[in-house]
C-alpha cells in the first residue's frame, strides 16, 4: 500500500466522525450533572486548548521535516499503527513522492483544524481521536495547494498519521 494509499484511508476515516451522540439525560440527573461540569468547565478548556497547542506544535514540526526531507524523524513521529502497516523504505517514498508533486513552497499558513473520533466499532484506523491540520501554501509557480495532516492521540502525544495534498481553488 502506497502512502498515498495510507493517506487517504487514514483521512478519509478521520472525515468521518463515528461517534454517535449519547441520550440525553433525565432532567433530574442532568441537573445533578450541571453544577459540577460548570466548575470543571474552565479546567477543560484549559486542557483542550493545551492539547490543540501541542497538536499545532507537532504538525508544524512534522511539515518543517517533511520540507527538510528528515524522513528518519517522520517515521519516528507515526503513529505505532501507521508504521505496522508498510516498511519504512516504502514510506519514505510514497511521502517524498506526495510533497514533491508540490514543488517549492514560498510561504504557507494554517487554514484550519478538525478533530475526529473514530468510534470503538472502527477496525482501520484504530478507535481514537484524531485530528487534521490543513495548510493554504502558495508555491513558487504561483500555484496554491492545499496541505492536510492527520495525527492521532498517543500517550505520548500527538502522532503523525498521513499526508496528502491538493490544488486551492
Amino acid at each position: 500500500m502506497t502512502l498515498a494509499a495510507c493517506a487517504a484511508l487514514a483521512l478519509g476515516a478521520c472525515s468521518a466522525p463515528q461517534k454517535q451522540p449519547a441520550p440525553p439525560a433525565p432532567p433530574a440527573i442532568a441537573a445533578q450533572q450541571q453544577q459540577p461540569q460548570q466548575q470543571q468547565a474552565p479546567a477543560q478548556a484549559q486542557q483542550q486548548q493545551a492539547a490543540v497547542q501541542a497538536l499545532l506544535e507537532r504538525s508544524d514540526a512534522t511539515l518543517r521535516m517533511i520540507d527538510e526531507d528528515r524522513m528518519d524523524a517522520v517515521w519516528a513521529s507515526l503513529a505505532p499503527f501507521v508504521a505496522g502497516t508498510r516498511e519504512r523504505g516504502q514510506f519514505v517514498a510514497g511521502l517524498r513522492s506526495v510533497r514533491g508533486g508540490l514543488g517549492t513552497v514560498s510561504g504557507r499558513s494554517r487554514a484550519g483544524v478538525q478533530g475526529v473520533r473514530i468510534g470503538p466499532e472502527s477496525k482501520m484506523p484504530p478507535p481514537g481521536q484524531y485530528a487534521n491540520v490543513e495548510y493554504l501554501s502558495q508555491l513558487a509557480n504561483g500555484r496554491k495547494a492545499i496541505e492536510k495532516l492527520s495525527f492521532r492521540q498517543e500517550q505520548d502525544g500527538w502522532r503523525f498519521v498521513g499526508y496528502e495534498t491538493r490544488n486551492a481553488q
